[in-house]
């Protein structure tokens, strides 16, 4: 029996670094071709993360299973949206680049 069947646990996320962590820092991302000098710290995370630490969306929607494309998907935070620029991000098309150039870049 795992821990969600016990009732102890409502739900369990993995992702690469804590969520106080900030040793994820990145650079390389563009949108619309326009190229962001901001680094910002990103977290790899499991479609469940967003409900296990309990995120709260002004817009958009969290990772989930039923949506393939989401294994390349983003979710950006309001501070991250304001140093952007950006009004409407949902839908739209982010790139990363990340240590600069030396390698393709992955489209959100």
């Amino acid at each position: 029996m795992n821990l969600k069947q016990t009732g102890t646990v409502e739900e369990i996320a993995e992702a690469n670094y804590a969520i106080t962590d900030t040793r994820g820092w990145n650079g390389g991302f563009s949108w619309h071709d326009q190229k962001f000098d901001p680094s910002f710290n990103t977290i790899f995370v499991t479609h469940e993360y967003g409900q296990t630490v309990g995120w709260e969306f002004t817009d958009g929607r969290d990772f989930s299973r039923e949506f393939p494309s989401d294994l390349s998907g983003i979710v950006i935070n309001e501070s991250a949206l304001e140093i952007l620029g950006l009004e409407n991000p949902v839908g739209e098309l982010l790139t990363w680049a990340p240590g600069g150039t030396d390698r393709a870049p992955t489209k959100y």
